[in-house]
């Protein structure tokens, strides 16, 4: 992990932060999606399949009461079509069924493409990841710097400080004699 040696700023790289975690939080999200994904397409696939079985068993069963009905009201033929209708929408409820048993549509949905996805999602996160330690050890060693600069600056101020003290000392023992010689020599004028 090669930090960058020219100097970023320390906002620029906690904006830079806030990005990546945002973009590593949503490759996190569609990871779990995405591994998720095969088993919510199979629970969409049986519901549809329901929805289908359940909608033909009520055509086939209008069919029936209607094949019934004309049955009962004279008996010939006539009776004979809605009947096979009927019979027709059982079978398209038996043939949807046995069709989206395990081995029919959910194979078919499934076909390799939740693995490739998967896949796909585990690398983009794994990059977004990348950028996010990067990014930190950027922000740390940015931090760490400027920590050591304020450091310095004020151990200099302080010694800055001292070194005025002890200089206005210094200056106030040099000049005390001469004070001293001044008001002596002010006093026998």
């Amino acid at each position: 992990m090669a930090l960058a040696t020219q100097d970023v700023a320390t906002d620029e790289l906690l904006s830079r932060l806030v990005g990546e975690l945002s973009h590593f939080v949503r490759c996190d999200v569609e990871l779990t999606v995405v591994g998720r994904s095969p088993a919510l397409r199979r629970g969409a696939v049986d519901a549809s399949v329901v929805l289908v079985a359940a909608a033909t068993l009520a055509l086939a069963l209008a069919a029936f009461s209607w094949a019934a009905i004309l049955a009962l009201d004279n008996v010939v033929a006539s009776w004979l079509a809605p009947l096979l209708v009927g019979a027709g929408w059982v079978l398209v409820s038996v043939v949807v069924v046995r069709r989206a048993h395990p081995g029919g549509l959910v194979r078919e949905l499934r076909a390799g493409r939740s693995e490739l996805a998967v896949a796909a999602a585990h690398r983009e996160r794994e990059a977004a990841e990348r950028a996010v330690r990067t990014t930190i050890a950027q922000l740390s060693a940015t931090l760490a710097r400027e920590s050591v600069q304020q450091t310095i600056h004020r151990e200099a101020k302080a010694v800055e400080h001292e070194a005025d003290a002890l200089f206005r000392a210094l200056v106030a023992v040099a000049v005390a004699p001469v004070r001293a010689g001044a008001g002596v020599v002010t006093r026998f004028r």
